[in-house]
Order: structure tokens, then C-alpha cells, then sequence
């Protein structure tokens, strides 16, 4: 149950000009700072601003059996602003909101890579506002989380959009070696080729897969998507899609 005096708190709420969170690198992100749960004007000599991108060690996968937060010193940035959004003013409840607008990455050396949400590490973004009361209450914080999404995020960048076709294939020989299937595995022989490992990550990749030889009657052929994630040096399986 929440008592009527912490429902009367006030709280700085957070909008965003798109439902969907999503933007581009120099792209402006627009959206609002209102104030609620007040039921009297709050002065204040200042509301600041502090947009950042940077890697981080929570997981929303793992929650709490993932690894604590990285402090700030620690954590690798990729943006990182601070500006004043307005000085000297009032702010109530069901009044106007103050518009809110940050410039993302403009440093060339510097460059954002896509938002991601991973189990050993995830890249964020984030703004953080403080409104600092003239009242003499503790100031006012509140932060909300959007999404970056890169142009051509995924490709190398030394090849463009040059396509990089890998052949491969799959015997008996080439599986790991188990000693509950020893001399168990039916004899088959399949080839293929990915049309190209150079890709976008948010674009459909294809290629083809030739049936060589078998000695029993395949009924089905399923594919294995894997996301890999390498961390402190470790590569893991973290996500497994069957098609």
C-alpha cells in the first residue's frame, strides 16, 4: 500500500517526443520535463541535463543475479554532456512541461555503437535531470532510458557494404566429439554458403545449404541462431533462436 504522503511526493516525469524511444546518431532526441504529484508551484534556480552513452554490467536479463553496476569511473563512454536546460523559474503540476533536447554523438573520434541489452554487459543510454529547488528542499532528479540505433551497425567498417561470402560444411567429423553418440551418428555430408558475414545487424542475411549425403531420411532440417557475446575474454552463448 503507498500512504498519501508518499503519493504526494513531487517527481519529475520524463517524456520523449517518439513511443518508441528510437534514435539515430546526430539525430536530436525531444521530449519533455513536467512535474507531478505537486500541489504547489516549486521555484528553482536551475534545471540541468546529462545525456550519456557508455557500457555497462547490468543486465535486465540477469536482474539480480547479474553483476552490480560498474561505477562511473570504471565504465567505457561513448557520449557523455552535460547542459542547462533553464535558469530561474516555477514549476506545478498540470503545467506547462519544459521542453527537453539532446544533440546525440557529434564526435567523430568517439563514435556510438547500437543500444544493447546483453547478460554479461549491456550499452546505454540515458538522460539525467536535476532540478535544483530555491525552497531549500533537496533537489529534484529523474532519468529515463532511450535506444540507439546505428546506421549500418553490424558491417565492418573496412569493407562497407562489400558482401563476404564464408563456405562451410557439416559431416560427422566436424561435430564435437561425444562419447554417448561414439559410432552412433548416421553418415551425412552437407555443404553451404552464407551469402555474406559482413552484415547489418537489423537485416535479413541469407544463403543456401546443399544436401550431399545422407544414410537415413531427413524429415527436417532446423537452423540455429546464436548470439556470442565476449566479455573480460570469455565467449559465451547467450541467446539461442532455432528456425
Amino acid at each position: 500500500m503507498v500512504s498519501a504522503a508518499a503519493s504526494n511526493v513531487p517527481t519529475l516525469d520524463i517524456q520523449f517526443d517518439r513511443a518508441n524511444k528510437i534514435y539515430q546518431p546526430n539525430e536530436m532526441v525531444s521530449g519533455t520535463i513536467a512535474l507531478k504529484n505537486s500541489d504547489k508551484q516549486i521555484p528553482f534556480s536551475m534545471i540541468e541535463l546529462e545525456s550519456e552513452s557508455y557500457m555497462d554490467t547490468v543486465s535486465l536479463i540477469r536482474g539480480n543475479l547479474g553483476r552490480p553496476a560498474l561505477p562511473k569511473e570504471r565504465r567505457i563512454y561513448f557520449m557523455s554532456k552535460k547542459q542547462t536546460v533553464k535558469e530561474e523559474g516555477l514549476l506545478f503540476s498540470g503545467g506547462d512541461p519544459v521542453p527537453l533536447l539532446i544533440q546525440t554523438g557529434v564526435d567523430d573520434d568517439n563514435p556510438l555503437v547500437d543500444s544493447y541489452v546483453g547478460v554479461d554487459f549491456s550499452i546505454v543510454f540515458k538522460c539525467s535531470v536535476t532540478l535544483k529547488r530555491k525552497d531549500g528542499h533537496k533537489p529534484l532528479e529523474a532519468n529515463a532510458k532511450f535506444d540507439c540505433k546505428v546506421q549500418n551497425g553490424g558491417l565492418d567498417p573496412t569493407l562497407g557494404r562489400t558482401n563476404k561470402s564464408q563456405d562451410f560444411s557439416i559431416t560427422p567429423e566436424a561435430l564435437p566429439a561425444d562419447p554417448k553418440n561414439a559410432g552412433k551418428v548416421p553418415r551425412f555430408n552437407f555443404t553451404g554458403q552464407i551469402a555474406s558475414v559482413n552484415c547489418c545487424f537489423d537485416e535479413p542475411f541469407d544463403g543456401y545449404l546443399i544436401l550431399k549425403e545422407s544414410e537415413i531420411k531427413i524429415k527436417s532440417i532446423e537452423i540455429q541462431l546464436v548470439r556470442v557475446e565476449t566479455f573480460e575474454g570469455k565467449t559465451n552463448a547467450t541467446e539461442i533462436q532455432n528456425i
